[in-house]
């Protein structure tokens, strides 16, 4: 078992930080490159700018593609028994992603993903210390917070996350708020909070954000590290995974345990998500599209740049004879398409001439470099929307195929990181007290409006949570219209076709059909109860009549068989009857 104490804990910590550093030499150098020069004045990469923003163009291109929209979690219970537990879930998990502002934390994720890495925290609720202003009404708990990579780190000798020991972040926080904190939770130790002396640490503090000019705001450092095999005294099993270890440091700069270690209340999977593109073999941080390309990135602007200095310094001159003075100032000083005469014209005397500019073989090169980080990153011109015309349908199209590809693989890798968050977030859920909106689907299913999700009575070992990639997609303008218009062939012929299929779950095929059309809420458009309810009123109503007709048909049937049966006399007896009435009415 990990060693808990302030020595065996600063070494692991500084190893950790060591590590991650590794990895992100280049980080504060992508994230300008990313911006450009327009958006901040101070550079720090020993570059002029670029002239290619090759990361920019990345993220711009692949962002729509991975966090455009909230996710759709779909759960499905393992027994049918639980189908109504896990309907409720399903309903709960779906209306809080609309309200917790979920969808700006996940962009900034899949920004993180795209450069280098993202890391997702749950919390059971709202933690002041990562968002100090908290947006009014905005969503009950639990809440995703997006830690910077800078401010993260991991067991340095573990080869995946699944392998780690610790995992832990790192923030500041103001002392006198910390001694307030201190004084009303027990978790940390009064006397060694009150023995602290504020800190600036401004090396770190430059190294995340640049150079910032910011008074000191007396502030601790607190570090905070989930240990998987801890075990706390009072844990309780189900509840409590691992333990949670805390250190502060101050003005001295090392490290020292704020009090003693706490269970940690959450799935056992614990509270950090990591998001990567690829993973490096026996190295626990993944890989980010645009670390990997980035020396092919450098490499690229530097012969851009180079272009661009050749082009600045083309000049075309012309020539004449040092004889000939009134046809060089007749050159120099006539405008354009002007005729001008000239006597004993000889075409030697007058030679145009070319210097600088770019050459053939720069152009040449530019194109393979190019081609080289389409290869790469599969950012080619067809996800561009750029297609030049020269290259044939079968070409365009296996282009398409393969970029569609690689960006379909990180859009998997996105949704796999956010099916993991979500994940957490559930047990949040079904563990806590607090109410959760189940929105205006609850009723069809027979489920309140709110409901208390420890309440619920589920059990997550048997639910299967699946959040759909395409629901978080942004797709073009004229695929919406497309779509528009097979939503409405689609309404048309399932409404014909529920009441002749009743065996068929149509609710569960309308939720297939809505995600792979990207609608996640056609389930709300095709409302099969309602449908099942005017199928059976019309058939009611059908049948109604159907009786109606019978039972006349059966009184016809009746009244001749009386006629029948009374004879001639009594016959002329009724129709004598009816005369007598004709002329009571005044028929004749």
């Amino acid at each position: 078992m990990l060693r808990i104490n302030e020595e065996n804990l600063r070494d692991e910590i500084r190893s950790a930080r060591d590590w991650r550093d590794k990895h992100l030499r280049q980080w504060r150098g992508m994230k300008e490159r990313f911006a450009g020069l327009a958006y901040r004045s101070d550079v720090s990469y020993d570059h002029q700018h670029d002239i290619e923003n090759i990361i920019g163009q990345y993220v711009s291109l692949v962002l729509p593609r991975m966090a455009y929209d909230v996710p759709r979690i779909h759960v499905t219970a393992d027994d049918p028994a639980n189908n109504k537990r896990a309907s409720a879930l399903e309903l709960g998990m779906n209306q809080w992603a609309k309200r917790s502002a979920l969808r700006p934390t996940l962009q900034q994720l899949a920004t993180d993903m795209t450069m280098c890495w993202g890391v997702a925290l749950v919390t059971p609720e709202p933690v002041k210390h990562l968002r100090r202003i908290d947006m009014g009404g905005a969503g009950l708990m639990p809440r995703v917070y997006r830690i910077a990579p800078e401010k993260f780190f991991i067991d340095p000798a573990a080869e995946t996350a699944r392998e780690a020991r610790y995992f832990g972040h790192e923030y500041n926080m103001d002392l006198d708020d910390l001694l307030v904190q201190a004084e009303s939770d027990d978790a940390f130790d009064l006397d060694v909070i009150r023995d602290l002396k504020a800190s600036y640490d401004r090396q770190r503090e430059e190294y995340a954000r640049g150079a910032v000019s910011v008074p000191d705001r007396n502030e601790v450092t607190i570090i905070e590290m989930w240990v998987p095999e801890l075990e706390v005294e009072g844990a309780k099993d189900g509840v409590h995974h691992g333990g949670l270890v805390r250190l502060v440091e101050d003005a001295e700069g090392s490290a020292q345990l704020a009090g003693e270690p706490q269970p940690y209340y959450g799935p056992a999977c614990g509270p950090y998500t990591v998001f990567g593109a690829y993973t490096v073999p026996s190295d626990v941080y993944p890989l980010g599209p645009m670390t990997m390309a980035l020396p092919l990135i450098e490499e690229t602007n530097d012969h851009a740049k180079t272009m661009s200095y050749s082009a600045a310094a083309y000049r075309r001159l012309v020539m004449v004879d040092s004889r000939g003075s009134k046809m060089a100032q007749d050159v120099a000083s006539t405008p354009d398409m002007f005729v001008v005469p000239a006597e004993n014209m000889d075409r030697d005397r007058v030679v145009p001439l070319e210097i600088g500019g770019v050459t053939q073989q720069q152009m040449a090169y530019q194109n393979i470099m190019s081609a080289r980080l389409d290869r790469l990153t599969g950012m080619s011109e067809v996800i561009r929307g750029s297609v030049s015309g020269d290259a044939t349908a079968t070409e365009v199209s296996t282009a398409s195929a393969s970029s569609g590809l690689r960006l379909g693989y990180i859009q998997r890798q996105f949704a796999d990181a956010v099916n993991s968050a979500m994940y957490k977030c559930a047990w949040y859920i079904v563990n806590d007290d607090t109410e959760i909106p189940l929105g205006p689907q609850a009723s069809s299913f027979g489920l309140p409006a709110r409901a208390k999700g420890s309440e619920m009575g589920i059990d997550l070992a048997e639910m299967t949570l699946d959040v759909q990639a395409y629901s978080m997609e942004r797709t073009s303008e004229a695929l919406q219209q497309r779509r528009a218009v097979e939503l409405l062939q689609i309404v048309g012929n399932v409404g014909q076709q529920v009441a002749a299929m009743p065996f068929i779950n149509w609710e569960r095929l309308t939720a297939i059909v809505g995600d792979a059309l990207n609608i996640p809420d056609m389930g709300d458009i095709l409302n099969v109860e309602e449908m099942k309810k005017a199928v059976e009123q019309a058939q009611q109503a059908q049948q109604a009549k159907m009786q109606e007709q019978e039972a006349q048909a059966a009184s016809q049937q009746a009244a001749a068989r009386s006629r029948m049966q009374t004879g001639p006399a009594d016959a002329a007896q009724e129709l004598r009857n009816q005369e007598r009435s004709a002329r009571g009415r005044g028929g004749f």
